[in-house]
C-alpha cells in the first residue's frame, strides 16, 4: 500500500479543499493510505476528513504565529515524512517553499507540487505584497528544482508557480479541475423549491458562485449585471459565497 500525504488549506468553502476531497476519495483506498496536512485549521473540515478514514494533521496557521508555523512544519517532516511514498503539495503561491525543501531533505518520497492559482489570494499593504512577491519569485526556482512532478490547473497557474525553463521543457502537466456531473444534473423539483424559498419564482436569475475576494472579481459580475438589468428589469443577481468584499458589494449594489 502506498502512503500519500496531501497538503492543502483544508478550510470550509475552499476550492482547493473541494478538489482534494473529490479527487482523492476516488482512489482505491485498499491501495492508497491518505493522510492530510492542513496549513490552516477548521474543525468542520477536520471532522469531514476524519469521517473519510484519512489521518488529519495540521500546523499552526501562519497568520497566528509565523515562527510556530515553520517550527511545526520542520518538526512534522523531520519525524513523519519518511513514512510517505508521495507528498502532494497543493499551493496557490511559492513563498512557502521551505516545507518542500524539508520534505526533500527528510524523505525519499516523490514530491508533487500542484499550482491552483495565478496570483496571491489576498491583497495586503504594498510593503507586505512586495516582500511576498520577492519570496514567491525566489521560491519558484526552488520549487521547480525540488519537485519531482509539477501540476497546474492552467498555463497561467503554471507560469505563476514554476520557472519558464521548466515550462519550455514541457515538464509541467495540466490537470483540469472537474466535477461529478451526476451531482449537479437538472432537477425541476429542487429548482422550484429554491426559487419559492427565495421568492423569485418567475424572475430571471443570474448566479455568481465563488469566494468574495478580489481574485474572483465579483465587482465585474455586478457591473455586467447592472447593464443586463436595463434589458431585463425583473432579473435578480445572487451571490453564492462569502468573503471580505461582501459589505463593499452590498453597498455598490445599493448605489
Amino acid at each position: 500500500m502506498k502512503r500519500i500525504l496531501v497538503v492543502g488549506d483544508f478550510i470550509k468553502g475552499s476550492g482547493v479543499t473541494q478538489f482534494i476531497v473529490s479527487t482523492f476519495i476516488n482512489l482505491d483506498q485498499t491501495k492508497y493510505k491518505i493522510d492530510v496536512m492542513a496549513y490552516d485549521r477548521d474543525a468542520t473540515v477536520k471532522a469531514k476528513i476524519q469521517s473519510l478514514g484519512w489521518q488529519y494533521h495540521s500546523v499552526t496557521p501562519l497568520h497566528q504565529n509565523p515562527v510556530r508555523f515553520l517550527l511545526d512544519w520542520h518538526s512534522f517532516l523531520k519525524r513523519r515524512a519518511a513514512n510517505y511514498d508521495i507528498i502532494h503539495f497543493n499551493y496557490s503561491a511559492s513563498w512557502n517553499y521551505l516545507p518542500i525543501v524539508w520534505a526533500k531533505k527528510f524523505t525519499h518520497a516523490k514530491i508533487v507540487v500542484h499550482s491552483h492559482s495565478s496570483y496571491f489570494g489576498n491583497n495586503a499593504n504594498k510593503v507586505v505584497m512586495a516582500l511576498l512577491l520577492k519570496l514567491h519569485n525566489h521560491g519558484r526556482r526552488i520549487i521547480s528544482a525540488a519537485s519531482d512532478l509539477q501540476l497546474a490547473t492552467s498555463m497561467d497557474a503554471a507560469n505563476w508557480m514554476f520557472t519558464s525553463e521548466l515550462i519550455k521543457k514541457q515538464r509541467v502537466h495540466f490537470l483540469r479541475n472537474g466535477i461529478d456531473l451526476e451531482k449537479f444534473h437538472y432537477q425541476p423539483i429542487v429548482r422550484n423549491n429554491i426559487r419559492t424559498r427565495l421568492g423569485y419564482q418567475n424572475n430571471f436569475l443570474v448566479g455568481f458562485a465563488g469566494v468574495l475576494l478580489p481574485k474572483k472579481n465579483p465587482q465585474f459580475a455586478l457591473k455586467i449585471f447592472n447593464k443586463f438589468l436595463q434589458k431585463q428589469p425583473d432579473a435578480k443577481l445572487i451571490f453564492l459565497g462569502d468573503g471580505p468584499l461582501k459589505e463593499a458589494l452590498a453597498e455598490e449594489a445599493r448605489n
